[in-house]
């Protein structure tokens, strides 16, 4: 009997565990730098990494209880800064096999947790990041314990917000909580309901997916009877509220939008009433827009007539303009004068991938230090590239710039961009430092490619 006991307390020491971790894991994926004894029913992994199917975690410093101590208590799980980098190979694993979707996805998630809670049920982390190709995803301390995950500054694409994920019996619930807007979500089954709430107005979300996939079958995001305070959206000065309602709908493979919003003035504040209206429907392969115009205050903007656009950013062929006109004095949301107007229409050849062909103008625009007697730019849009083939700005004390050039979204590259002239120093008077003396700069400049790779020709002569 004392025997045992000594062979059972020897193997309870953390001494031994290290070397067999080491052993063990690197056939598993597992490495480690330096292995640490914590009294004598603990241990800690420093500069951890696990990696399986194109996917890294590691973690600075990782601490947990001995196996045998662990299966007799349960004890908390601390770990350090961490990261997890997906290859994108990853997204391709089992492709074809394993089934993929929210309904999967979520039968995944619900015995990961179950598994968590029985063999870690508390565990803390550090602030840590997920990157995948072309983003990340980072977050603050985190915090595991009974079935229910808390983070803390979770942000994504500037978006910031605490968040919760808890598995109850048969259930998922997430929420969101940020500055200025919350959700809450809940999914039983295939079914997921949920609100969301921005500045204190409320909006409802139903959906209902099938076995597989990340479409779902049907949903719906409905928000009636907004009230947003006229400050809220920079009008207090001329709304006190502005009035709104919309919905999105899925169903039968086809995307349904309806949006209106409206303000009446205050009574002597001199603007028109406020007014947006926007519908379009759709399927998974293009989306139409049947109607979009918008009267707000120093701003007035409709389309023509109904205009469908590829998911691959392409236009179908349509003979639809787009107008723009603005008085910027009248604008409530930055400081500027003058005018500006402008067109967009889709031209369709014969054969060819229909092409938006628009013209810009302005008179007397002056904003933040900067003016301009008049500014012009026309060009085209093709997905996925916009050039401007004729631009020219006209100085405040009558000098002259001509450019050009173009902008790829798929390469995300300059194209051909090139300017040629002169600007006054009553122009661009704000941005000249103090003790810089000039009256004019003449200059000629030639760019294209890639802003980190950029190719450029040209210089500058001040007079």
């Amino acid at each position: 009997m004392l025997a045992a006991g000594l062979v059972l307390g020897a193997a309870a020491l953390p001494w031994w565990l290290g070397a067999a971790l080491r052993r063990a894991g690197a056939s598993r994926g597992l490495t480690f730098a330096r292995y640490e004894r914590v009294g004598y029913g603990r241990f800690a992994l420093h500069e951890a990494a696990f990696t399986v199917n194109g996917v890294r975690v590691a973690v600075a410093r990782i601490e947990a209880d001995t196996p045998l101590v662990g299966w007799w208590r349960r004890g908390e799980i601390v770990g350090g800064a961490w990261t997890v980098d997906v290859a994108e190979r990853a997204a391709e694993t089992g492709a074809g096999t394993t089934p993929r979707g929210w309904v999967p996805l979520r039968a995944r998630l619900q015995a990961i947790a179950g598994q968590l809670g029985r063999w870690a049920p508390r565990v803390t982390a550090q602030a840590g990041v997920v990157r995948w190709p072309g983003t990340e995803l980072t977050c603050g301390a985190a915090v595991w314990a009974n079935r229910e995950l808390i983070v803390k500054d979770l942000a994504y694409r500037g978006l910031k917000a605490d968040a919760t994920l808890a598995f109850p019996a048969d259930e998922v619930r997430l929420g969101l909580r940020g500055a200025e807007a919350e959700g809450s979500f809940e999914s039983r089954g295939a079914e997921v309901s949920g609100a969301v709430v921005l500045w204190a107005q409320p909006a409802a979300l139903r959906a209902r997916f099938g076995g597989r996939g990340w479409l779902p079958v049907e949903a719906v995001l409905e928000a009636e009877n907004w009230n947003v305070p006229g400050v809220r959206l920079k009008l207090g000065d001329a709304f006190a509220t502005v009035r709104a309602r919309g919905k999105a709908e899925w169903r039968e493979g086809r995307f349904f939008a309806d949006f209106s919003a409206a303000g009446e003035p205050i009574p002597g504040s001199a603007v028109a009433p406020l007014e947006a209206t926007l519908r379009g429907q759709g399927d998974a392969e293009a989306f139409t827009v049947e109607t979009l115009h918008a009267t707000l205050p120093g701003l007035v903007a409709r389309l023509s007539e109904a205009v469908s656009v590829e998911r691959s950013g392409k236009f179908r062929p349509s003979g639809a303009r787009f107008t723009v006109e603005a008085d910027l004095a009248k604008q409530r949301w930055f400081a500027a004068k003058g005018t500006v107007s402008g067109e967009a229409r889709l031209v369709t050849s014969v054969g060819q991938t229909p092409v938006v062909e628009f013209q810009l103008r302005g008179s007397e625009v002056s904003s933040a230090g900067w003016a301009a007697s008049s500014i012009t730019a026309k060009g085209d849009f093709a997905w996925p590239r916009v050039r401007v083939s004729a631009g020219a700005i006209t100085g405040a004390a009558g000098e002259s710039l001509a450019w050009r050039g173009g902008w790829d979204f798929e390469t995300k590259e300059i194209l051909g961009a090139a300017a040629e002239g002169q600007i006054r120093r009553a122009t661009i008077g704000r941005w000249v430092p103090a003790g810089v003396g000039f009256d004019a700069v003449a200059l000629k400049a030639t760019a294209a490619g890639r802003p980190t790779e950029l190719v450029h020709t040209g210089g500058a002569e001040a007079a």
